[in-house]
């Protein structure tokens, strides 16, 4: 079965990681092909086979979440 994982960080960073990377390793051992999609970062430790990533992004600095963005008339139209 071809596999695609999909993730913020493509590196050792929480417990969502941590599961991934352990979850894909087993199924790679057991015949699978695994690839991975998320964020490009200089510390990614797993990939895809067409080196493919978003630009690494801070959602800490709030202008993902502009507040007219997310009013319930814009979401619910």
């Amino acid at each position: 079965m071809r596999i695609l994982f999909i993730n913020k960080f493509l590196y050792p960073n929480g417990g969502s990681e941590t599961y991934v990377f352990k979850l894909g390793s087993y199924l790679q051992s057991i015949g699978h092909e695994v690839q991975y999609f998320g964020m490009e970062h200089e510390g990614r430790c797993v990939g895809n086979a067409v080196n493919a990533y978003t630009k690494d992004m801070d959602f800490h600095d709030g202008r993902f979440f502009k507040a007219d963005l997310f009013r319930q008339d814009n979401l619910f139209q």
